[in-house]
């Protein structure tokens, strides 16, 4: 209780100040003239006395400082001290202040817009059911160690023989495709994903159905879409208008089918607007060859699991060189190694964090905005600086996806 009520005085005490510094100033005059008297009346002189009395006192500054950090928040009120010195130093010289809020403006907006596309790029978590059961299952290259596609072939080998993973979906994520609707063409981030791609990620459609097993087994026959919920709402302005549509993507013609919910952008950091299947792979990336039966025609896609009941990730792990196609191992000129698995934990499931093509330029760009606002509040940058928290002036390979 007696802390609480000291602490009520010291706070107090920041908004008394003037009153508090007149009681002080009237309190040692008070005893310097009492140490005076008692000297008079030994007979001292007054200038000695006086002299006598001020010695035995002190430095008058000395105690007044004492007594205030006792009785008030000295941290606080240093702060305020230099804020106000600052602004008087900032009011002095208008060009310069200008200049430097304007320069702390853009580098703060800066910081922020970096920290910002890091979270939304890096750190976003999947929007999934139970995401703790997701798992990535790439494969090894040799002479690629960050590339993790497969063809859709050597997936389907992987999928049908696992005995670890209750689901296994394909998808292919990334680059821009142009997209035509209602008279609009613009590029946008597509998804092309085997049908289960989204029961295995639980997700349900806010309008319409998404794509059936029968969808996924014909190469080039099932020509249909789901919209992204933020281009349904863009397009045909969140109504079921949408549906039966007709939009184009890459000059593909695809009827629309469903909208996924709101809130999901797919797996890769770049939301995804439009979703086709697997099986028109080839069509909109205008292949040559067969990329669906094919596995000579090149890495196509990537793979996302969920784990069968009781089964652990380790357990995926030690599985995964057992499910290696024949050709990886028979192929002399084959890059890959054998299948590997981890945790599918952020927006990108299927690039690791260190690894991500954008991971190096965001990091940089932090640091470079963190840099140029330190700067900017150095003495030598901004030549005014506060206490803490702040410090005193006086004292101290392009991605690719979908394709070869």
């Amino acid at each position: 209780m007696r802390a609480v009520r000291a602490l009520l005085l010291r706070l107090t005490s920041l908004f008394r100040r003037t009153h508090h510094e007149a009681e002080l100033t009237a309190e040692l005059e008070s005893h310097l003239a009492l140490d005076i008297d008692e000297r008079l009346k030994t007979g001292t002189d007054p200038a000695e006395a006086r002299r006598q009395a001020l010695l035995r006192l002190g430095s008058v500054d000395s105690v007044k400082e004492s007594y205030r950090d006792r009785r008030g928040l000295p941290l606080i009120e240093t702060t305020l001290q230099d804020l106000r010195y600052a602004l008087r130093t900032l009011r002095s010289n208008a060009a310069f202040t200008i200049t430097a809020l304007v320069t702390l403006a853009l580098t703060m907006g800066a910081v922020s817009t970096v920290l910002s596309l890091y979270n939304a790029l890096l750190l976003r978590p999947i929007a999934a059911s139970r995401p703790e059961e997701l798992v990535v299952v790439a494969a090894v290259h040799r002479n690629a160690p960050s590339s993790e596609r497969v063809s859709y072939a050597d997936y389907a080998h992987i999928r049908d023989h696992s005995k670890t993973l209750q689901e296994l979906a394909a998808h292919c994520s990334g680059g821009l495709f142009l997209l035509t609707y209602n008279g609009i063409t613009k590029k946008v981030s597509p998804a092309i994903v085997s049908a289960s791609f989204f029961s295995l990620l639980g997700v349900k459609p806010s309008l319409g159905r998404l794509f059936s097993a029968d969808e996924d087994r014909v190469p080039g026959r099932d020509n249909v879409a789901v919209l992204s919920d933020h281009l349904w709402r863009e397009g045909w302005g969140a109504t079921a208008t949408a549906l039966g549509a007709v939009v184009k993507v890459n000059g593909v013609p695809f009827t629309v089918i469903g909208v996924a919910p709101k809130g999901f952008h797919g797996v890769d950091p770049r939301p995804s607007e439009v979703y086709i299947p697997t099986m028109m792979l080839g069509a909109v990336r205008g292949l040559k060859c067969d990329a669906i039966a094919d596995p000579a025609c090149g890495p196509a896609v990537q793979m996302i699991g969920r784990l069968r009941a009781g089964r652990s990730l380790d357990d995926v792990k030690a599985e995964a060189p057992t499910l290696a196609p024949e050709h990886w191992r028979t192929n002399a000129k084959n890059t890959k190694a054998e299948p590997t698995a981890r945790m599918a934990s952020s927006a990108s499931p299927t690039a690791s964090r260190r690894d991500h093509p954008c991971s190096w330029w965001l990091v940089s760009a932090c640091s470079w905005g963190v840099r140029t606002l330190e700067a900017c509040c150095s003495r030598e940058g901004a030549a005014v600086r506060v206490s803490w928290p702040f410090a005193r002036p006086w004292a101290r390979h392009r991605p690719v996806c979908c394709g070869n």
